[in-house]
């Protein structure tokens, strides 16, 4: 039976779980003790003292002569790996202004330039215990060096760069070194009589708030929040960033952190004026909220859900990603841009909108119809006393007059309509149905997809249809072919067309 090795290599290798568990453990303390020695410096100590472990273990000296029960140590790239990773985040952590983001994004194939000097070094220094080739265990962590490294660039660079800003993306909320702080501040103006001029409010990240208030006074209340690696700092940019209302020109100006535009600053703002004062709001990040509100609304905003209820005056809209609900609108409504969910309800002026909406769009009584158009679809509605759905692949309107659509690759379902009708699609079915017998023209042309028309049993219309590789049914069985008839145009590539009654 071999007799284990005394030498003071394998001494330490022994000795390693032992030392291991009093490291965490002292680590560990010191964190309930101090708690700005937080998680990820327990962390980076552990890795740092692993490091130190297993360099002191390639370090010590070995048997005077080859045992064959003395194990052949690794490569001391291991213990060079630990040791930097965690002395970059100590140092991080103890110099909050250290790049560490920037210095991983950029130096990181240095790694692999240490792995290979390192195995140069070994192969001159000791040929016998040098390894040929790359093990398994060292080939898993090649790829996952590579693979980290080129993914931690990428979303480093994607995080500084204009694109970022505008989805709304901060990587340094997520920065583990960081902390959330929370302030208050406020402050306020008087107005002079007579009619109000318009009001801006000028922000980079933090919601919108417009509460209706007495005449006479403009306030602002903000709520702030910021992520810094420690108080100080927090309170330093907190007093840089106070906010302002002064006039400028011909208009109020409002800037709920000042000229301070930090990413790790949030300035939410409620905002009381007289509702009679037109608004512009200018924002990168954040929600916008307004109600009971009788003058303009100009909303623009990069980023952030706007929400406007029972407002007397025309609201104008340019978003550019999230969702969109307008209620009890008096004036017109126009929409630019993109956004995620779009509702229009109760609109009593004209409803215009133009853009890309990944979402669904909810229109609901709208007196003078809507005007619709993205890179896809065209449509145009006079009047929608009832109510149009939008979503992924399928258009659902009912009771609507007047109807214009042109689009590609969706269900189109319409019940209940009036007025003229004209429908240019492809690629989906067209199913209509009539409330009343039809008065005005109807034209429907489709291409690979079915179309059927239902319309009241009374109903009187000179039909005219085109098919190819389709069959026809129709119902009326003598549609009228008389002048003052209505002319109902349907044709159709590789479908059927259905003309029914109900």
């Amino acid at each position: 039976m071999a007799t284990a090795c005394h030498c003071p290599a394998c001494g330490l290798r022994r000795l390693a779980p032992a030392l291991a568990l009093i490291a965490l453990g002292g680590l560990l303390l010191a964190h309930m003790l101090r708690p700005s020695f937080n998680a990820v410096a327990v962390v980076a100590g552990f890795l740092v003292f692993l490091g130190a472990l297993g360099l002191a273990r390639h370090l010590a000296p070995g048997p005077s002569e080859p045992l064959a029960n003395h194990p052949v140590p690794g490569s001391l790239f291991f213990p060079f790996l630990l040791l930097a990773l965690g002395g970059l985040i100590l140092l991080r952590h103890s110099l909050p202004d250290f790049p560490l983001g920037a210095w991983i994004a950029n130096y990181w194939p240095l790694l692999l330039i240490l792995w290979g000097l390192t195995r140069l070094v070994e192969h001159y220094t000791r040929p016998p215990r040098t390894r040929s080739g790359l093990s398994g265990g060292e080939i898993v962590l090649l790829a996952f060096i590579i693979l980290f490294g080129l993914a931690f660039s990428g979303a480093y660079r994607f995080g500084h760069s204009r694109l970022a800003n505008y989805w709304g993306v901060n990587f340094d909320t997520w920065n583990p070194f960081y902390q959330s702080y929370s302030f208050s501040a406020s402050t306020q103006a008087a107005l002079p009589p007579g009619p109000l001029p318009t009001v801006v409010i000028r922000g980079y990240r933090g919601d919108v708030t417009l509460l209706a208030g007495p005449p006479g006074a403009i306030a602002a209340a903000l709520d702030d929040t910021i992520h810094a690696d420690g108080q100080s700092r927090a309170n330093r940019l907190f007093q840089a960033s106070q906010p302002r209302i002064e006039r400028d020109g011909n208009q109020w100006l409002v800037e709920p952190a000042g000229d301070a535009r930090h990413p790790n600053l949030r300035a939410d703002l409620k905002l009381t004026l007289p509702p009679s004062a037109p608004v512009v709001v200018q924002t990168t990040l954040g929600d916008v909220d307004a109600a009971n509100w009788s003058a303009d609304l100009d909303l623009h905003t990069t980023h952030g859900d706007i929400t406007l209820s029972h407002i007397a005056g025309n609201v104008q809209i340019a978003s550019g990603r999230d969702s969109i609900h307008l209620d009890q609108i008096a004036g017109n409504v126009t929409v630019t841009g993109a956004g995620d969910d779009l509702t229009l309800a109760n609109v009593t002026g004209d409803a215009t909108v133009q853009g890309e909406f990944t979402g669904t769009l909810h229109f609901r009584n709208l007196a003078h119809g809507v005007h619709f158009n993205s890179q896809r679809t065209a449509l145009a509605i006079a009047a929608l006393p009832g109510s149009l759905s939008y979503d992924l692949g399928e258009i659902a309107i009912a009771n609507a007059r007047g109807i214009s659509l042109r689009t590609r690759n969706e269900e189109i379902a319409i019940r209940q309509f009036s007025g003229p009708l004209e429908v240019h699609s492809r690629n989906n079915s067209v199913t209509l149905s009539a409330a009343a017998p039809p008065a005005d023209p109807i034209v429907v042309t489709n291409q690979n997809a079915d179309i059927t028309l239902t319309l009241p049993a009374s109903s009187q219309f000179a039909l005219q249809t085109t098919l190819r590789n389709g069959s026809l049914h129709n119902e009326f069985s003598a549609p009228a072919s008389q002048a003052p008839a209505p002319a109902i145009r349907l044709e159709t590539t590789s479908g059927d067309i259905a003309l029914r009654k109900h």
